[in-house]
């Protein structure tokens, strides 16, 4: 019977993905907060997935008008103000 060999122990590495708020827009966050709502619950009222959402709001995806004066609206915002928050996008 061939000789069992152990494979060395890894050392643990730095954690998978990236730490929750990193790449996160503290302006959007602070606006749902004051709502009083979740990114989750925006975006079902949007009729969007979560996951389209959080590209918007991380400025990887483009956003219409139409969608952000909906935005805006549910928000309490103005648009100028969701703009901005959002780097012109």
């Amino acid at each position: 019977m061939p000789k069992r060999t152990t494979r060395p122990t890894k050392t643990p590495g730095p954690p998978k993905g990236r730490p929750r708020d990193e790449g996160r827009n503290p302006a959007i966050l602070a606006m749902l907060q004051k709502k009083g709502i979740t990114q989750a619950e925006l975006a079902r009222r949007l009729g969007a997935t979560p996951s389209s959402l959080s590209h918007v709001f991380r400025g990887t995806k483009g956003l219409s008008l139409h969608r952000a004066e909906h935005i805006a609206g549910l928000l309490g915002v103005k648009l100028e103000k969701l703009m901005e928050a959002l780097g012109g996008n």
